[in-house]
């Protein structure tokens, strides 16, 4: 079934000019891995840490947007040339994705990786996590200069 999220996020990826094909992911914005462990569990610290953004990832460029997304003046666009040290971990102690990268700056995202034991009952992925996935397959547009196997 399709969100009201998902059919938002596609509207807006068309109206930047690009078709949402499984490109594009949800995941909260975030500091460093070690960081994060202090107060990992806590909804609160979730709360005031963590903070929802769609990445598109075109050909040649990495879109980052706030969410619920608003207007293209609010996203960051990133030449994907100019992308340093891109990597996914797998955080398996909380069963989700760090996905980091530099550019001008240090940048932190995670994204559940779907091994949780409720997905496991309904064994279906969000929209985000399938798409994640599909572009991990791809080392996401070559972003990944190493193979990812876990």
């Amino acid at each position: 079934m399709v969100s009201i999220e998902q059919i938002d996020n596609e509207k807006f990826i068309r109206s930047l000019g690009y078709l949402p094909t499984h490109n594009y992911f949800v995941a909260d914005k975030s500091w460093r891995p070690t960081l994060q462990l202090r107060g990992s569990g806590s909804d609160t610290w979730s709360l005031f840490t963590r903070q929802p953004h769609l990445l598109i990832f075109t050909k040649d460029t990495l879109i980052i947007s706030k969410q619920p997304v608003s207007s293209e003046e609010q996203a960051i666009k990133i030449p994907t040339d100019q992308i340093l040290n891109f990597d996914v971990e797998k955080l398996t102690p909380y069963k989700e994705f760090c996905i980091s990268f530099e550019y001008k700056k240090k940048y932190y995202f995670y994204i559940d990786s779907g091994d949780s034991f409720l997905d496991s009952l309904f064994n279906e992925l969000s929209y985000s996590q399938l798409n994640f996935y599909l572009l991990l397959q791809n080392n996401f547009n070559g972003l990944i200069k190493t193979d990812f196997s876990n």
